[in-house]
């Protein structure tokens, strides 16, 4: 076959050679040059460099053309490619994922209108430019409730606020003032892709795991403690396995039909009091990011990147054995942000007194002469102070909270 991998995440993390053999295959990787500077070059493969800021369904639409190659697959694990994928197969007739069920597991107001329609519990929403023309039934909606401004397509909780009741929201949309800087800067531009919700209380729980002719072949709960939305206005973030109850898997499968997600990697967000009483809140047809990935093989033997390809594939995805002696371990990542600072450079205070601790099974620290990311990213190298935990639920849970109590981070101008 011939293969175009849109080649986004680091391949440290994809490591296509697992699902692809590239000896086998005519395998070409399109990209920006710093992103196919990471593929392996033992690896029989052609880069296609894509000019930074050029969008990639039309780069690659206009290669194919030119080159007159027959690919038979086109490949994307990233969140922020999955709909120029689709467009490019739809162009060129090529099999899988198209356009319109693509939409569906990026537009967060479509899933969460067909989610409805299936009997899933969602928080109240609308359109922002619906709230606008309608305040009076948005009041209504919304009343005596928080509620969240958030992009339809976003990913990481950019550019997502909460406020404390809709009038709050709708002050300070008239004044300019949601602090999402391109909604104030371009509100007219900018109102058709945002969306507004109800803020549930609760935990925050997801489901990650693989997809097969439109059935689970394999899926993993945890529990979030804090929020992507803490972690984008720098507060850590962490995660912790939790035992995968039918009740959990049933809510996986039925969001996935309703979706007629066919194949690939998923990662489910909801959020409750409790597995009994869930609201879906958004779900990618693509791996987790952050060590979501790292620990789902630590604990099944399954590598989700790659297993995700070779669902897209039709492939068989290879597991690896789990030591009997550690399958009844739960696993769990932390990651303290940087991007939040007006600093260069920091340093780290108080971890000394965690790097022992038997829950901690690794852990990675910024060095000092490492300038911070000014962009959120979940990515444990570009981060000031990342881990992975295992243990009973319980015990890493509380261990983690503990980190997150005591461990600081401080910013520096210089290094």
């Amino acid at each position: 076959m011939n293969i175009l991998i849109l080649h986004r995440p680091q391949y440290a993390t994809s490591l296509y050679h697992l699902a692809i053999n590239h000896d086998k295959h005519n395998v070409y990787y399109m990209g920006i040059a710093e992103n196919l500077a990471d593929i392996p070059s033992s690896l029989r493969h052609q880069k296609i460099v894509r000019k930074e800021g050029e969008k990639t369904d039309e780069s690659a639409i206009k290669y194919i053309a030119q080159s007159g190659i027959h690919f038979d697959r086109i490949i994307s694990i990233s969140e922020y490619e999955l709909l120029e994928a689709a467009t490019i197969r739809e162009y060129f007739g090529i099999l899988g994922q198209k356009t319109g069920e693509a939409i569906k597991v990026r537009n967060k107001v479509m899933m969460k209108t067909i989610l409805q329609t299936a009997n899933i519990k969602v928080p109240p929403f609308l359109k922002l430019e619906q709230l606008l023309d309608n305040k009076a039934m948005a009041k209504q909606l919304f009343a005596c409730k928080k509620v969240v401004l958030k992009p339809m397509d976003g990913a990481g909780s950019a550019d997502v606020c909460i406020f404390t009741n809709i009038d709050t929201l709708l002050q300070a949309l008239d004044s300019r003032s949601t602090m999402i800087s391109k909604l104030d800067r371009d509100m007219k531009e900018q109102i058709p892709y945002f969306e507004v919700e109800a803020f549930i209380e609760g935990d925050v729980y997801h489901l990650d795991g693989i997809v097969e002719s439109g059935k689970l072949r394999v899926c993993q709960a945890s529990r979030y403690l804090n929020t992507c939305l803490a972690y984008a206005q720098g507060f850590p973030l962490g995660s912790v396995q939790i035992p995968t109850t039918k009740e959990l898997t049933d809510f996986a499968q039925k969001t996935i039909q309703a979706l007629k997600i066919q194949d690939g990697g998923f990662h489910l967000e909801c959020i409750g009091t409790g597995i009994e009483n869930l609201y879906f809140l958004e779900i990618a047809n693509r791996p987790g990011g952050g060590d979501i990935g790292k620990i789902f093989q630590m604990k099944t033997g399954i590598h989700l990147q790659s297993a995700s390809v070779s669902a897209m594939l039709n492939e068989p995805i290879t597991v690896s054995s789990v030591d009997s002696q550690s399958a009844h371990l739960y696993y769990g990542f932390f990651i303290f942000p940087g991007h939040h600072f007006e600093a260069e450079y920091c340093t780290i205070h108080n971890i000394e007194p965690f790097l022992k601790n038997p829950c901690l099974h690794e852990w990675r620290q910024l060095s000092a002469t490492s300038k911070l990311t000014k962009h959120i990213s979940y990515r444990s190298h570009e981060l000031p102070f990342t881990g992975i935990v295992k243990g009973n639920s319980t015990e890493i849970l509380e261990f983690m909270q503990e980190i997150f109590q005591l461990v600081k981070i401080e910013g520096l101008r210089h290094a």
